[in-house]
């Protein structure tokens, strides 16, 4: 055995001399192709550092033109400049206002008037076009013609060069509600030597170009001022490759990379010698030659000291292993492979076990976006056992709604996926006509999550699957469980990605309800969250109404609610949880009102979903109908007070033009003389008082003249029974948030 150890040892060292050399030769043959992968790497992480810097001053731009926009006074200005032109003051006050909005990178903010032809800046004098363009332009190298041409046609966020190579403008066509025929541009100039350091800091080198194009594929900046190299950009051929492509430009070979921006729209290209590459390779080779030799000298070193090692440390080796080792078989003198060997299986099987759970760990930190820095995902699952078909996985996400009985609910309570993996295996085998292999995971009592390696780039039939899967459980076991699953992706952050899918879609079940099946492709994605938290008041009265009158019905309340708070239906989980919320809150205030018990409330915080929810909804409502019934000892009065109400509203309706209807007018027309009790009956009855459905009814016909016709504010106020047109306009705006010009101005243009 000492033979056997000491030819081992001088061979291994051997082996170990050569793939040395090996090495060394392989690493110099491709040392240039990663040397120029560093270099692009890094050129791109500058040409994206710049992308982000211009975006940010693209930003306040559009900052300032937003605050433009909403600033009354340049709207006026505006306005008034397209009715007959602007005046001396309106000019200062603009120059006020720009001095006031200058930020630290603009040079200049200046708003052109297009009926009067004249330029307002920030910090020149205000001018005629053709005189302010001759004052400070005239040295650049664009003429009058192409400085008028920027104001010929409707801007939003152009970027432009404004006569020089580090000269760049943002233009912007007011007012923003009618760009197609715009009144005026704004203009905001960015700082010239903010400019050239940003581009100069760019560039990976000193014989580097860094160029910047706008969306119209117009030069707008570039610190190539001779343009030695632009004129051989193909544009096509940056946007055709993905990364970056080598041209030989007058017998120089330059590499061209571009990154695009989707915020500014413009592209920044650079154009850096390959020479570079060269001349980091030398001072690379020279180190990676050292390295090479000290390894060499280091591996004959360990060979010749490892070779003359004697029998000892196997020895050593094997009391250790019975010091320290239990449940081992006994120790023979000279067997002591044989004994090592019953050690390393005991070791094995323990190391299947460790395989096991390293295997899910894996899984769920893949899933969580945590994986190894190793890029090939094929390596680390078969470190572990696991052989992939391909980088392509799907994610299921198993949620168990209700379990059939107590016996299946407890022999899977701490491990759902020994309750799954046989079901989805048999669905698969069914349905999924490719190869497959599936990993579960329990992620808590009802919850499994299954990741799906396929064969191909496509999960056909996954509906199909997931009805199967759903049969076999409600069959076999009486479970119900709602299954949602993404589509298929590629790689470490494919399977992240498709986690997120699922997790995304698992989100929804509150809005379809238990035992359903959510795909996250045909989910709608909403940009916002369409909710009108306007609508609370309206919707609370619309509940009182269906309680103490019994109409509408609350089936039909809750799809005007719906139609109130989200115009039609609830298309995200953020919308369904503001909807439990206020309903609850809602409901709760109403009880409060009426006198009601809030004890009948508590279900509803039980409700997981929505169809769950408008359940205990629809049974709430009429639970409260039914309580406030019983409470009203008096039906007769009740139906009395409802007839009274009604002949109100229709008096009102037939009434409302005449200026002097008031509550005391309506009370001796229905020979009550109190109108403080005549109001709150009816407000007992409608949830508003007299007055204030009064209002609204005047403001409902005000707003149908203000789109039907075009008479003055006077004359509907007159129509509608308001003293005067001042009293419209200020009851107009509390109620409407904009006095009714501006109503008709925004509503009939539509």
């Amino acid at each position: 055995m000492k033979k056997r150890i000491f030819w081992k040892l001088i061979i291994s060292f051997v082996c170990i001399i050569v793939f040395s050399i090996v090495t060394g030769v392989v690493i110099h043959s491709y040392i240039y192709h990663v040397l120029e992968k560093e270099i692009v790497q890094s050129n791109a992480s500058s040409l994206k550092q710049l992308s982000l810097q211009f975006d940010s001053k693209v930003e306040n731009a559009a900052i300032f033109f937003l605050s433009l926009s909403s600033d009354p006074n340049i709207i006026k200005y505006i306005r008034e400049d397209f009715i007959g032109g602007v005046d001396i003051t309106h000019i200062y006050n603009t120059f006020k206002i720009l001095k006031t909005k200058k930020s630290a990178d603009a040079a200049d903010l200046f708003i052109y008037y297009l009926n009067s032809d004249r330029v307002v800046s920030s910090a020149r004098m205000a001018l005629v076009s053709e005189l302010y363009f001759t004052a400070y332009y005239r040295a650049s190298e664009f003429s009058y013609d192409d400085f008028k041409k920027y104001f010929g046609h409707a801007h939003v966020m152009s970027v432009k060069s404004f006569g020089s190579p580090y000269d760049i403008a943002i233009l912007q066509s007011f007012p923003l509600n009618n760009l197609k025929n715009p009144n005026a541009f704004a203009v905001y100039k960015l700082d010239k030597l903010a400019m050239v350091e940003m581009l100069n800091n760019a560039r990976y080198c000193d014989d580097a170009v860094v160029i910047i194009l706008n969306r119209e594929g117009e030069i707008v900046a570039t610190t190539d001022i001779e343009y030695r190299l632009i004129s051989h950009i193909d544009v096509n051929q940056l946007k055709d490759t993905a990364n970056y492509f080598r041209k030989t430009i007058n017998g120089m070979e330059y590499i061209f990379q571009a990154v695009r921006s989707d915020y500014s729209g413009c592209t920044f290209i650079s154009i850096v010698p390959a020479n570079l590459f060269w001349t980091k390779l030398d001072s690379i080779q020279s180190y990676s030659l050292l390295a090479g030799c000290i390894y060499i000298l280091f591996g004959i070193l360990m060979s010749i000291l490892l070779s003359y090692r004697n029998y000892t440390p196997i020895l050593t080796l094997v009391k250790d292993i019975r010091n320290k080792s239990i449940n081992v078989p006994p120790y023979v003198f000279h067997n002591e492979i044989d004994y090592i060997r019953s050690i390393m299986n005991t070791a094995i099987n323990e190391r299947d076990q460790y395989k096991i759970s390293r295997q899910r760990e894996l899984i769920l930190q893949a899933v969580q976006g945590i994986y190894p820095k190793s890029k090939n995902i094929f390596d680390e699952f078969k470190m572990l056992g696991i052989e992939l078909l391909s980088d392509y996985f799907t994610v299921m996400i198993l949620h168990v709604d209700s379990w059939g009985s107590n016996s299946v609910s407890e022999n899977y309570r701490y491990g759902p996926s020994q309750l799954f993996n046989p079901i989805i295996k048999d669905a698969l085998d069914t349905h999924y006509i490719g190869k497959y292999q599936i990993f579960t995971v329990s992620t808590d009592n009802n919850t499994c999550i299954c990741v799906i390696n396929l064969s191909e780039k496509y999960f056909e039939n996954a509906l199909e699957i997931c009805h199967g899967i759903q049969h076999s459980l409600k069959v076999q076991m009486e479970t119900i469980c709602t299954i949602a699953y993404s589509s298929a992706h590629k790689g470490w952050e494919g399977l992240s990605k498709a986690m997120k899918e699922a997790g995304t879609a698992l989100q929804y079940r509150i809005i379809y309800g238990a035992g359903s099946i959510v795909s996250y492709d045909e989910l709608i994605e909403e940009s916002e969250i369409s909710y009108n938290f306007e609508a609370l008041e309206t919707i609370e009265r619309l509940i009182c109404m269906s309680i103490v009158m019994g109409n509408p019905s609350p089936k039909d309340v809750i799809q005007q609610i719906k139609n109130e708070l989200f115009n039609g239906d609830i298309h995200s989980p953020e919308e369904c949880k503001y909807y439990f919320y206020d309903m609850n809150k809602l409901l709760k205030k109403v009880a409060d009102k009426l006198g009601l018990n809030k004890e009948v409330l508590y279900v509803l915080s039980f409700c997981e979903t929505l169809p769950q929810f408008d359940a205990q909804l629809i049974s709430i409502l009429n639970k409260f109908r039914q309580l406030y019934m019983e409470n009203n000892l008096q039906q007769e009065n009740y139906q009395k007070e409802k007839d009274l109400c009604d002949q109100i509203i229709e008096f009102i309706n037939q009434n409302y033009s005449n200026p002097n209807l008031c509550v005391s007018e309506i009370g001796k027309n229905f020979n009550l003389a109190s109108s403080y009790y005549l109001s709150r009956r009816f407000k007992n009855v409608t949830g508003v008082s007299i007055f204030d459905f009064l209002t609204k009814v005047r403001i409902e016909k005000a707003k149908e003249l203000l789109l039907q016709t075009d008479d003055s504010i006077e004359k509907i106020a007159e129509a509608v029974g308001f003293v005067s047109s001042a009293a419209l306009i200020r009851v107009f705006k509390k109620m409407e948030n904009v006095t009714p010009g501006t109503y008709r101005q925004i509503y009939k243009r539509i």
